[in-house]
């Protein structure tokens, strides 16, 4: 599992809050699936969003909160050009208070041990929606303005944020499920996404993966559709044309070495598939991000 783990740093060291606006004007927005400790709480503001929380799928649209709990696993995608959300990524000891009281031990540390967990969606019904969105609208204004006392402001919300779940009665305890269920899928992602992640460079295969899961094609593929949502020669292209734009970003290799390094024997048909799923040349991509810079 670690090597789906996030290691970003998220903002400095005497206040590691990370905010971030994602939009989606290429309309090819996927984020493979990952995990950090920390928690994340995604706010729809416009468009389309689709998450993936282990096996469990969302459909995101405009006004939708969801919390990812650390450690968790979870993948994006959109093809909708307007997609706007935002992404509000911190560790949950550091809302704790100094001093060890009722909000201390009922609430925080049973959320940082994951004994209690954040609901995967705030239902726009809940009478604590309206507020927990003000609270997260609160977040995004602050700390795009960066005022004076926005971190406090921001850990003046967070707070709110979780006074109003808990005043609902939102959070669910931690229950381990049985091994036939949700648990065991998230394993299975996680086995798949690892393999798959350390063998994309080489020519992976439908046949190859179920030889390696020791199980046949045809239960193999029905199985992965089952988990990704995606027949897995598509999975496997977006894998590697996600790879491609981080090198192409990040480092100077040639368009050949690049193909290379994602799988592709052929420059020509990897420049294909990256037009098909990012609707530029690579070439184009890397310039046109460069641009932006």
């Amino acid at each position: 599992m670690r090597s789906l783990k996030e290691y970003t740093s998220r903002g400095s060291l005497l206040f590691p809050f990370q905010h971030y606006r994602m939009t989606n004007e290429e309309g090819q927005l996927f984020i493979p699936y990952h995990w950090h400790e920390e928690l994340e709480i995604l706010y729809c503001m416009e468009g389309n969003l689709s998450l993936m929380i282990g096996k469990n799928a969302f459909r995101l649209t405009k006004g939708d909160i969801c919390f990812i709990n650390r450690e968790e696993l979870h993948q994006f995608q959109s093809d909708d050009p307007s997609l706007i959300y935002y992404a509000y990524v911190f560790p949950l000891e550091r809302v704790r208070l100094a001093e060890q009281d009722f909000l201390q031990a009922r609430i925080i540390r049973p959320l940082v041990d994951r004994t209690l967990l954040f609901p995967a969606r705030v239902p726009d019904t809940a009478s604590c929606y309206t507020l927990i969105r003000q609270e997260i609208e609160t977040i995004i204004q602050v700390n795009e303005r960066k005022s004076t006392a926005y971190q406090l402001m921001t850990k003046a919300a967070l707070l709110k944020i979780i006074a109003a779940l808990t005043e609902e009665g939102l959070f669910c305890e931690n229950v381990s499920e049985p091994a036939d269920s949700g648990r065991e899928s998230a394993v299975r992602i996680r086995e798949i996404s690892e393999w798959l992640k350390e063998h994309l460079s080489e020519p992976v295969t439908l046949d190859l993966a179920a030889k390696n899961f020791l199980t046949s094609p045809k239960y193999f593929s029905r199985s992965f559709k089952q988990l990704f949502h995606k027949n897995f020669s598509e999975y496997v292209g977006l894998l590697r044309t996600e790879r491609a734009c981080m090198l192409l970003l990040t480092t100077d290799d040639s368009i050949a070495e690049i193909a290379s390094e994602c799988g592709y024997d052929n420059p020509s048909y990897f420049i294909r598939k990256f037009r098909e799923h990012t609707g530029k040349t690579p070439l184009h991509y890397r310039h046109s991000q460069e641009s932006q810079l």
